[in-house]
């Protein structure tokens, strides 16, 4: 009699990463560019959405575009602020990352003597 070896294999499983960027140091009332990548494995997930939030900051500001990898705020009162991009495929699989902003007052003018 003859004897039959299956391999059975798991399914491989979508793996990816995001990252929100490198922390940023900006004046209070200037745009603020929250530029988050996506790194992806083999095999390469689909239909990635996107979503950042605030996590922390002394006001609470609007995000545009809060549902792409590039987004933007304008603070408007000096702190420090926090904001989180998480992915999510279509498994439901989600990886988040964090992004420090730290804003500052504007500097006084030079006076003249």
């Amino acid at each position: 009699s003859a004897t039959t070896i299956v391999n059975i294999k798991p399914p491989l499983v979508p793996f990816f990463s995001v990252s929100a960027g490198p922390a940023q140091s900006v004046t209070v009332n200037t745009l603020v560019s929250l530029k988050g990548t996506m790194t992806a494995g083999t095999p390469a997930p689909k239909n990635v959405s996107y979503q950042w939030t605030q996590t922390s900051g002394p006001t609470t500001l609007s995000i545009s575009n809060n549902t792409s990898l590039e987004a933007s705020v304008i603070p408007t009162v000096v702190g420090t602020y926090t904001f989180s991009l998480t992915g999510t495929d279509d498994t439901g699989i989600s990886k988040s990352s964090s992004v420090t902003v730290l804003v500052n007052p504007v500097p006084p003018a030079p006076t003249t003597p």
